[in-house]
């Protein structure tokens, strides 16, 4: 039995767990037209999607179908966990324990539909049955089922005013860190995923990703606003309620791409802060958030800040903390995160950190390549991948692991925002 599997039978129980799933999703609407497209750029794919929720799902089903299973299949029921406890355990946990937005529950219709239609062979051999709408929905909470041992480490302001062309704007770089794949998938098929969504309340996210996931783990909208997951180090949770946990990444999602989440008038990364906290979790989360700087609707705050959240609590964790524990960092617009809650409860010692708080101290200001660097020196082979966002350049940098060596040694990609939408 994995160590994941064992954590998930000892916090939540076999025995505990119902065996009629909660009917979620409404029935399927009429199959739409494929709207999507898949670009590249250099050795980069980026999956274009635009339109309704539904419609979207569908054309990600019918462009990518053979690549969902695989991450079903060859990923999520031999690497991530085992197909006994996957069915035992784990799938009677997202039944019982998770919900889902309406317009996800649409999209995941329809990426299924898209799937059947495009001819895409469902059937999962180590299952002994075909690919079912649940099985999509609980490969988009690999965040809250897996561990991800993520860094970023973020400046603004007068941290970033000495190089002209940050100029004061607020710049991030980020490690997405996971176990290695001996299957090779999550080295070979990342992709570049844009989500244009019709819906008036709603505007287009781009989210670095693998085929199949609608949530997000890294992300960024057309307003600069960006999201990243990191697992926390303070797991575990009492007797859940049902049908009552939203997946982080869906959380996530929903801050980036609805307009106004918390209807102050501006699109800022408090948007993302506040949608974390209108939902119950169950894992642990360093959650990474960033703005442009000056802040929109909010100028005198930091352009980065942390949610740490996890069953029991949440606190927001910004510059303004960073002398309340040690390693000290005396800087007002300087931020760094790992996978250790820093607010929530006290602090323990991470050397990833302690590099970040080391580095990040010698004179206090930082470019764009010095936190590449930094974050390159704290990843390993299993950071599948980097990103650099430029939020007031509205631009990023994506370097994804194409082999076993991780991104820090692939092809780094610069994307102007206009580049990631080019059909529509």
């Amino acid at each position: 039995m994995s160590a994941l599997a064992i954590v998930l039978v000892l916090a939540f129980g076999q025995a505990a767990v119902p065996t009629g799933p909660v009917d979620l999703h409404a029935p399927p609407s009429p199959h739409p037209t494929v709207n999507g497209s898949i670009e590249f750029k250099e050795n980069q794919r980026i999956v274009n999607l635009w339109g309704t929720h539904y419609e979207m799902g569908y054309a990600h089903g019918v462009l990518l179908g053979d690549e969902i299973m695989e991450l079903v299949e060859d990923y999520g029921l031999q690497v991530m966990i085992d197909p006994v406890t996957y069915r035992t355990v784990v799938l009677p946990l997202v039944q019982y324990a998770y919900t889902i937005d309406a317009r996800f529950d649409e999209e995941l219709d329809g990426m299924l539909a898209g799937m059947t239609d495009s001819g895409t062979d469902l059937l999962i051999d180590a299952l002994g049955r075909d690919l079912t709408w649940w099985d999509l929905f609980a490969v988009n909470l690999c965040a809250d089922l897996g561990q991800l041992a993520c860094s970023a480490t973020f400046g603004w302001g007068t941290a970033t005013a000495a190089d002209p062309t940050l100029a004061g704007g607020s710049v991030l770089v980020r490690d997405l860190d996971w176990g290695l794949d001996p299957t090779g998938f999550l080295n070979t098929q990342a992709v570049i995923i844009t989500f244009d969504s019709s819906l008036p309340d709603e505007k287009p996210i781009a989210s670095l990703s693998w085929p199949g996931l609608i949530s997000v783990l890294t992300a960024y909208s057309e307003d600069g606003v960006a999201a990243m997951v990191n697992y926390g180090n303070h797991q575990g949770y009492d007797t859940p309620q049902p049908n009552h946990y939203t997946g982080i990444g869906f959380a996530l999602r929903s801050g980036l791409e609805r307009r106004d989440v918390n209807g102050d008038g501006y699109e800022n990364h408090f948007d993302l802060s506040h949608a974390v906290a209108s939902v119950n979790t169950l894992a642990s989360f360093d959650v990474s958030l960033l703005s442009p700087y000056p802040v929109p609707g909010a100028p005198t705050a930091g352009a980065g800040s942390v949610v740490e959240v996890n069953f029991y609590g949440l606190a927001l964790r910004d510059s303004s903390n960073n002398m309340d524990y040690t390693p000290y960092l005396n800087a007002s617009d300087l931020l760094a995160v790992t996978n250790h809650h820093r607010l929530l409860y006290t602090p323990v010692y991470c050397a990833r950190y302690a590099f970040q708080v080391t580095q990040l101290s010698i004179d206090y200001a930082v470019d764009t390549e010095e936190l590449w660097d930094m974050e390159s020196a704290i990843s390993w082979a299993g950071t599948h991948h980097m990103a650099c966002f430029r939020p007031n350049l509205m631009d990023m940098y994506v370097a994804f692991n194409e082999t076993f060596n991780g991104a820090a040694h692939s092809n780094r990609v610069h994307y102007t925002w206009g580049e990631l939408f080019p059909n529509h």
